[in-house]
């Protein structure tokens, strides 16, 4: 009888894993190079992250999280850290409420509040700042 170690196991999924990024990367790469990173390193950030927002969503088959990433990838060009994302949405779509905050210090604090109390979906986060920053105003009017 055959037995598989767990170790046996981590190391084949990774292998696994580092075949269908390597495999994402080159589609997505030959479709949009003008839009995504030159480096290797850069790109590989952005597609392993798309790929985990994508188990996120609920996308678990091969075919479905490949097509989230590339659209990602045309729409993106490059997944830029949460706390960036979060800065421009706010600027995008409340700047109503940033009247006199820091964005850059607020963002921290978001994250750090949004850590503590095991927010991490990216929505959560957003609607806690929008939250945060509407409290804020009221307080001051």
């Amino acid at each position: 009888m055959l037995k598989i170690r767990q170790e046996q196991m981590e190391v084949f999924e990774q292998a696994t894993f580092e075949h269908f990024v390597c495999r994402i990367m080159e589609q997505v790469r030959s479709k949009y190079s003008d839009r995504l990173p030159a480096l290797d390193t850069e790109l590989r950030e952005s597609v392993t992250a798309w790929i985990t927002d994508a188990r996120r969503w609920g996308f678990s088959t091969d075919s479905a999280i490949t097509r989230y990433v590339d659209f990602c990838a045309q729409t993106q060009g490059q997944r830029e850290p949460i706390e960036t994302r979060l800065k421009t949405y706010l600027r995008l779509y409340h700047e109503n409420l940033l009247g006199g905050v820091d964005v850059q210090e607020f963002g921290r604090t978001v994250m750090q509040l949004a850590a503590r109390h095991k927010v991490h979906e990216e929505e959560g986060i957003a609607w806690l700042a929008v939250i945060l920053l509407a409290g804020h105003l009221r307080s001051w009017k």
